[in-house]
């Protein structure tokens, strides 16, 4: 699918207004040097001729919480701006939804999810998933991988793929159908969050919902993360931003108890997280 490029200062702007929630997010390295590359290049391209999605097709890894899913849907935004899809919407499809019982149910999903994502991306959560019989080249996980790419063999600028899973599983992914790994351009791998970016998270959710932060709670904070983040404590199936959000969403709930009990002596609620508040 192609797009007509806007001029050089309607491209400027559209791309920092698309950049910007990316940026503004924690950590994700990887995949903002592949957002910035993608407006770069668009900025240099000075050819009047519309560009394509050709070869945008990518592979991310890392474990839960990590920010693919909300990142994915920045670079859908990305790409939109950049002119290389027309809409840049995302359709986000758990793999084990294409493990059906036949061949030809597999093929007419798969082609209907692709279809929905004509001119955005297609997100395929868990991808792994589908290569887990992968000695059985006639096994549903196989099929929906051929389905998949026989749809990029026959449209290759329809949509953009972004399939995404564990660093291993994904590999078996790539080596199920041969040709898929030719169809798809790089890989992406998304690091577990550092104690500091743990921190930067909760803070960022305190300030969108206009609570301040005690020095002594954040104290408490950064000491929790940095004992959950030591290989020695930390859990294999640590989930990132997920566990941050938790321990945000059940302090708000202790600290909103503590503020009407407050009120009730007809003090003021306070929006301040003190240390009594986390629930960690």
């Amino acid at each position: 699918m192609t797009t007509n490029k806007p001029d050089a200062t309607e491209l400027d702007v559209l791309l920092e207004r698309a950049l910007r929630p990316l940026r503004e997010m924690v950590g994700l390295d990887g995949i903002k040097k592949v957002a910035e590359e993608i407006a770069n290049n668009a900025k240099s391209d000075t050819s009047p001729a519309p560009v394509n999605t050709a070869l945008q097709h990518m592979i991310i890894t890392g474990n839960n919480g990590t920010g693919k899913r909300t990142s994915v849907i920045h670079l859908g935004k990305i790409y939109q701006a950049a002119g290389l899809l027309e809409s840049g919407h995302v359709v986000e499809v758990d793999a084990s939804s294409l493990i059906l019982k036949n061949s030809a149910l597999i093929e007419m999903v798969t082609q209907a999810k692709i279809d929905k994502a004509q001119g955005g991306i297609l997100y395929l959560d868990k991808a792994h998933l589908l290569a887990t019989d992968q000695e059985n080249q006639d096994s549903a996980g196989i099929n929906a991988i051929k389905a998949l790419s026989d749809s990029i063999e026959k449209n290759p600028q329809g949509c953009v793929l972004v399939a995404s899973g564990s660093p291993k599983g994904m590999e078996a992914f790539l080596d199920a159908v041969p040709k898929m790994r030719d169809q798809i351009s790089r890989t992406v791998h998304y690091e577990d969050f550092t104690s500091e970016q743990l921190l930067q998270i909760f803070e960022k959710f305190a300030a969108d919902d206009e609570y301040a932060i005690k020095g002594e709670a954040k104290a408490a904070l950064k000491k929790n993360f940095n004992e959950i983040v030591d290989p020695k404590n930390k859990p294999e199936d640590f989930s990132n931003g997920h566990f941050v959000e938790e321990i945000f969403r059940k302090t708000t709930i202790k600290h909103s108890i503590r503020a009407q009990d407050g009120a009730a002596f007809d003090r003021k609620p306070s929006m301040t997280i003190e240390p009594e508040d986390l629930v960690i």
